[in-house]
């Protein structure tokens, strides 16, 4: 998976983070690129710099620096040089890239009436390394089972961000659809939907989940998700659907 996030970094970040040790690249939880200001990884909860020899170190003096020039390489290789394609997620404060990594950004927006119309000048990075983690989810399986329904509980699942509530949604798709019940229950797997509005749940690539999701899975990739629900009902009969990060009224 860490593939496709080399794939998008700028030729000198990605000579410096391909130097870490195996250790860390195996934990390495986000990656963050400011125009000319210190390069950082934050991997299992800890928070260091990068030197240009790829050295991990806690004072920031001892930091390179990414460039102007790094942080529009960067830009091009996360929009394939074809920046206003991408338009509608670079308004949104993210992409999301082959492997559902989501890479937040900053820098300077455009506003008409109340609402950022577009990014004209993005300095600031912040790489999410997606990872799955199956059988996460199986401590919450005896909860959310209505064993006299012999499905899933309406559930929702709150947490501060970065604390895994994707990769657990994930694996409850995985397990649900596979049937992995704990005993006694022998239920058979059900029919799971999935709306992916941001590509991370499953990370499709060209509409084939990355992810394993499940035999029996469902996945509307980059589709709203109010509307995606609504779809996936009235055509594709699920017992189960599974959606990531509820924000508007339409979706609640």
């Amino acid at each position: 998976m860490m593939e496709s996030v080399f794939h998008i970094l700028p030729a000198a970040v990605s000579r410096i983070v391909r130097t870490l040790p195996t250790s860390v690249l195996a934990h390495l939880e986000e990656i963050r690129i400011r125009e000319k200001r210190p390069l950082e990884v934050i991997f299992q909860g800890t928070y260091r710099f990068l030197s240009s020899r790829g050295v991990l170190t806690a004072d920031w003096n001892e930091a390179y620096c990414p460039s102007h020039e790094d942080c529009l390489q960067l830009i091009d290789l996360l929009t394939n040089h074809s920046r206003y394609t991408l338009e509608e997620e670079l308004k949104q404060g993210f992409i999301t890239i082959q492997g559902g990594h989501r890479v937040g950004i900053s820098g300077k927006t455009a506003v008409e009436n109340g609402k950022v119309k577009h990014m004209l000048e993005i300095t600031g990075f912040n790489i999410r390394v997606a990872k799955e983690v199956k059988n996460v989810s199986a401590p919450l399986i005896p909860v959310l089972a209505d064993r006299e329904a012999e499905n899933i509980h309406h559930t929702l699942i709150v947490s501060p961000p970065g604390k895994g509530k994707t990769t657990v949604i994930r694996d409850l798709a995985r397990k649900i659809s596979y049937g992995e019940w704990p005993k006694p229950l022998n239920w058979p797997g059900k029919k799971v939907g999935i709306v992916d509005e941001r590509s991370e749940l499953a990370a499709c690539l060209k509409g084939v989940p990355s992810f394993d999701v499940g035999p029996r899975t469902d996945v509307l990739d980059r589709c709203p998700k109010a509307e995606g629900m609504m779809m996936l009902i009235r055509s594709m009969s699920p017992d189960v659907i599974i959606v990531d990060e509820i924000g508007r009224q339409e979706d609640a």
